[in-house]
């Protein structure tokens, strides 16, 4: 895969999940405040997630996935 496409790929995953996760936050009427409270992270990182502006552990989709109550699943391409 060249780069460029191997990037672009990698930022629309990043804008995907951020906007699940707004998604599902907005959908319990959470605030950024309150989500990311409940998952040890600050409300600065959990909007950088959201916006798609950082790349995200494991394990802190795991601590949002609980939080919100999520099923990602992941399918091989």
């Amino acid at each position: 895969m060249d780069e460029t496409l191997k990037a672009a790929c990698i930022r629309d995953l990043k804008l995907y999940v951020g906007d699940e996760i707004r998604m599902a936050r907005l959908r319990r009427r959470m605030s950024q405040r309150d989500l990311a409270a409940a998952c040890g992270i600050t409300p600065a990182a959990l909007c950088k997630i959201e916006r798609g502006e950082t790349d995200v552990k494991l394990s802190t989709l795991a601590i949002l996935r609980s939080a919100l109550i999520l099923d990602f699943t992941v399918k091989p391409l």
